[in-house]
């Protein structure tokens, strides 16, 4: 059993004693009753390291040290505490759940527990940093390190690059070995671009014996301004591009250098971006190169003279480092090939861009046909916002902006596409843009509706009154802007018209009153913005006198049978007759779903007589012996037919539920130590409560209250409840919400307990898109590995779309995962759904007593949120 303890602390309770190293590191001695003491190593953890340094004021903890009294000797006094167990939230050590207080254990001193805190004013701040050489796309600089400090076993450094609008991913410079006395210290920072200036940051990382996946964290440098060079050096080795078309299109074709009196092929192996960049600058193409690839292009005869092209630190060809002329392990298949960027020039400029069409949200443009042109990429956004790109994939030349923001001023220009159909493979695609045309300009604005309300009903609910209910169209196409309210028009036969106006947008029932017994009028209804829309449908309702079954209304209770509060009675049954005294009008009655109720359905029975009034019966248990229940609620219809072909419909909400269908009770779908996953069956019936919306509860077995998440999208069956705590019991509900009702319908509680705890989140998670909507991320091992990990998880979850690309649609939450092998640092994926923004996370799974445990994932951060294009673009 857990013992309760409180530590009456003084002078801070602890302290770290027992080295001339800092006051960051140490011994830990608690002070007890004026007495000071030492922990014991038995169940010391990182949460136990955490607490303590939190206690000393330091911003964390770098790693809680066992067996270390070689270095930081042993305590004297009584040995306080053991198996202190902390938790990630606790602050002060009587918060932990120490089970041997007050020397009550049997560890000695030999066994003292020791640790180290973060400290950022214990590394020294890199100084005197240089530029030692730079070329057009790399900078070699260079600094110094004052002192080392001790126990330092190797050092990192992180070089943090940014350019104007633009940050980069941080650059690691790993395990430098503390043997360096010179304490100087450079790299070259690759993949720069052309005249290009950067400021640069450095930070210096320390990594103590004990600590592994944790360093000290020393402070950034002061910046510091570099630039890459501005001029290329002149090429002076005969290079090539041999094609079939080299007078049309001399920027594709297979690379060739001229050495030793022959021209020659350059091996595939080991070459990439830079090298292919290099070698079309070296050809005065100053835009680099496209792509490259060795599939696409016309075979050559000519023999390889280099191989394994390394141009990461080269602004010509001939300064690339290879393994020497001649000297290859290829074959003339591996021979590679080249698109260099011809300039925007190349391809055809649109001409004639304009707007045809502006509407709340949506813009139309049109522009001058151009032959040949299979493929436009549209670029627009808000005015002084972000740039959007959307892409058209076809010959035509007028496209509609869908989906924009109302009252904002849009900027719109277009780029064609030149293509290459006949060098497509590899890392090569079939079109490249040109120059933007000029850009056009548009504001978002208000029209009255375009569309009409088509679900509008109105039912009777005494002789005076009627309920008028609607639904306006779920989507914003043909509302034309911010609705506003609606009108509605109630016109008494032979009488006058009244116009009722119900401002605001979220209505969707209004009560008209005061109406005259066995009066006809018809009703119909507008929704207006800037302006009135077109009416809708016009119902016609003639009112009863006081003694007719205005509204028939049974509440089903679940089990109990059913209570009837007000009906007609006909014989022993219960009926609602409809019809006119108009000769040879034909009526009946129809279910909610709109088919046709014939002499007998299921307890429920409709007659038609000769004089074309039809009558309802809803059987009782000595009539027809069924219960009824909440899915039996919904709207009934009767309908009429008259002679002349003219129909008329009258709306009876007949059966109310005294509640909403239940909802079954959720099931386990995963579960992690930190998240859990959990399903629910879809409902059979609303009862005439429309679901709107899924509410999902949880709480823990020790708090009585829920936290929730609301999610409106009602076809979505299951849900993630993450940033759980490991080995800890929950409870998760399902809450039913409808727009008709005040009330939420909760199912049974589904009890959960997660996982044991997992490995901690990888570190500096960073995520690229590359070619055909692959996505690859590097990552570094978690800090705490709890074990040997056998594979990484990375999640990619779409958070919105922010293109109108075809067939793209709106899929915010859809997840997909990946798994990666444990010794990896880094991987792919391809996305299926491409053309949204994602979020991507990263988790690492060990094994535990048997079982797959995941850990945490990595948090959200600007390197992990990106845009995936559509394949191609």
């Amino acid at each position: 059993a857990l013992s309760i303890f409180c530590l009456c602390l003084e002078n801070q309770g602890v302290r770290l004693a027992g080295n001339s190293y800092g006051s960051h590191i140490g011994r830990v001695e608690v002070n007890y009753y004026g007495r000071w003491g030492t922990i014991c190593e038995s169940g010391w953890s990182i949460y136990d390291a955490d607490v303590i340094c939190g206690m000393l004021n330091y911003t964390g903890y770098i790693c809680a040290i066992r067996s270390a009294t070689s270095t930081f000797g042993e305590g004297t006094g009584s040995v306080w505490l053991t198996n202190l167990a902390c938790r990630s939230y606790d602050t002060t050590l009587d918060q932990c759940r120490n089970s041997n207080p007050y020397n009550i254990n049997p560890c000695t001193h030999s066994r003292d527990a020791a640790l180290i805190c973060q400290d950022p004013t214990v590394m020294p701040v890199p100084y005197e940093i240089t530029v030692l050489n730079r070329t057009t796309r790399s900078i070699k600089v260079g600094w110094q390190l004052k002192f080392i400090p001790p126990l330092i076993q190797a050092i990192d450094f992180r070089l943090n690059i940014t350019t104007e609008g633009a940050t980069f991913p941080s650059v690691y410079v790993t395990r430098v070995p503390v043997t360096n006395t010179s304490r100087v210290f450079n790299y070259t920072l690759p993949r720069l671009s052309f005249n290009t200036s950067y400021t640069l940051y450095i930070r210096a990382e320390g990594e103590y014996q004990w600590c592994p996946y944790n360093e000290l964290l020393g402070k950034y440098s002061e910046p510091v301004v570099i630039a890459t060079a501005d001029m290329i050096p002149p090429s002076t080795l005969p290079m090539r591009l041999l094609s079939q078309n080299q007078v049309t299109e001399p920027y594709i074709g297979r690379l060739q250098v001229y050495h030793d009196g022959q021209w020659g092929n350059v091996c595939d192996d080991l070459f990439g971006a830079d090298d292919a960049d290099v070698a079309c600058l070296s050809l005065n193409y100053t835009d680099g190169a496209i792509c490259y690839a060795n599939s696409p292009f016309p075979p050559s005869s000519a023999p390889i003279l280099l191989d394994n092209i390394d141009c990461s630190n080269a602004d010509r060809f001939e300064d690339c480092i290879h393994r020497g002329w001649g000297v290859h392990d290829c074959s003339l298949s591996e021979s590679i090939g080249l698109i260099c960027n011809p300039g925007t020039s190349v391809a055809p400029l649109v001409t004639g861009l304009r707007i045809t069409a502006v509407a709340p949200y949506s813009i139309t443009v049109a522009w001058d046909p151009l032959r040949d042109v299979r493929r436009y990429r549209v670029m627009y956004g808000a005015v002084g916002g972000r740039t959007q790109l959307t892409y058209v994939r076809s010959s035509t030349s007028e496209w509609t902006l869908s989906r924009l923001v109302l009252n904002q001023n849009y900027t719109i220009n277009i780029s064609a596409a030149i293509t290459f159909s006949s060098y497509r493979g590899g890392n090569c695609y079939s079109y490249f843009y040109g120059e933007p045309s000029d850009s056009v300009y548009a504001l978002t604005k208000e029209s009255p509706p375009t569309i009409a309300i088509s679900a509008f009903h109105v039912t009777v609910v005494n002789s005076t009154v009627v309920e008028v209910t609607w639904q306006p169209p779920s989507t914003t196409v043909g509302i034309n802007g911010d609705l506003r309210g609606f009108k509605l028009f109630v016109d008494k036969i032979d009488g006058n018209q009244t116009i009722i106006d119900i401002p605001g947008a979220l209505n969707r029932a209004y009560f008209v009153t005061d109406l005259e017994e066995l009066a006809t009028y018809l009703f119909s209804i507008l929704m207006y913005t800037v302006g009135d829309g077109p009416l809708s449908v016009r119902l016609q309702v003639t009112m009863p006198n006081a003694s007719y079954v205005q509204l028939f209304q049974v509440f089903g209770r679940w089990g109990d049978g059913i209570e009837v509060l007000r009906a007609y009675a006909y014989n022993t049954g219960y009926n609602v007759l409809c019809g006119s005294n108009t000769p040879n009008a034909a009526y009946e009655w129809r279910f909610a779903n709109g088919s046709r109720i014939g002499i007998s359905n299921s307890g429920f029975r409709a007659a038609h007589f000769v004089n074309g009034t039809a009558v309802l019966q809803i059987g009782t248990a000595s009539v027809y012996p069924r219960r009824l229940n909440a899915c039996d609620g919904g709207v009934y219809t009767c309908i009429g037919t008259y002679p002349d072909g003219s129909r008329s419909s009258r709306n009876f909400t007949l059966i109310y539920g005294s509640s909403q269908p239940p909802i079954g009770t959720p099931r386990l779908i995963q579960r992690s130590s930190r998240w859990v996953q959990i399903g629910w069956d879809p409902l059979d019936c609303d009862g005439g409560f429309p679901l709107s919306a899924y509410v999902v509860e949880y709480r823990t077995g020790v708090y009585y209250y829920y936290s929730y998440t609301t999610l409106g999208e009602v076809t979505r069956l299951n849900y993630t409840i993450r940033e759980l705590s490991p080995l800890t019991s929950y409870y998760f509900r399902i809450g039913r919400k409808s727009s008709s009702s005040l009330s939420i319908s909760y199912s049974s509680s589904l009890s959960v307990t997660t996982l044991e705890s997992g490995p901690s989140e990888p570190r500096s998670v960073v995520v690229r898109v590359g070619f055909n909507s692959e996505v690859c991320a590097t990552w570094v091992q978690p800090a705490l590995p709890v074990g040997t990990i056998i594979l990484y998880n990375l999640y990619a979850e779409v958070v919105e779309n922010s293109v109108e690309a075809v067939d793209v649609v709106d899929l915010p939450g859809n997840t997909a995962v990946k798994s990666l092998p444990g010794s990896q640092r880094s991987g792919c994926m391809r996305l299926s759904v491409t053309g949204v923004i994602y979020h991507f996370q990263m988790s690492a799974v060990v094994i535990i007593n048997g079982r797959r445990v995941e850990g945490a994932l990595s948090p959200y951060s600007p390197q992990t949120t990106l845009f995936v294009p559509e394949p191609g673009n």
